[in-house]
């Protein structure tokens, strides 16, 4: 079919932005296909490392006591979970020094504590603080 000048001019622009939008999808294509190629062997990679991790956890873990020195805890893990455990032991001794300053002899909270607070700090005590 002969088409006029006026008629390709009109037509033109459509095929160029057609086989532009076709060499695109060609590349976008051969670039998927590298990168499924380069990631395929990833997930075995990935099971290596985490391997060689808890191995290298395990050779580096440590018991260390923690708390007031009386030998009562004692925490193994590295060295993360033990300043962890000592954060935790310190808080409570802190809580429960607070604690002793706003209650009397029988342990009822002094006019100084709103009941509100009394009861945030024998909560944390008693562990709900700690998450159990």
């Amino acid at each position: 079919m002969n088409r006029t000048p006026e008629q390709w001019a009109r037509i033109m622009p459509f095929l160029v932005s057609h086989a532009a939008a076709v060499h695109i999808m060609d590349e976008a294509q051969q670039d998927i296909a590298e990168l499924v190629a380069e990631t395929a062997g990833l997930p075995s990679e990935i099971s290596k490392l985490r391997a060689k991790v808890e191995r290298l956890q395990a050779m580096t873990a440590i018991t260390a006591g923690v708390g007031d020195g009386d030998g009562n805890l004692f925490v193994h893990g590295n060295y993360g979970s033990i300043k962890r455990v000592q954060a935790m032991v310190f808080d409570g001794e802190a809580l429960r020094s607070r604690l002793l300053k706003y209650e009397d002899a029988e342990g009822n909270p002094q006019p100084l504590m709103t009941v509100a607070q009394h009861q945030e700090i024998t909560d944390r005590l008693r562990g709900d603080y700690w998450g159990r």
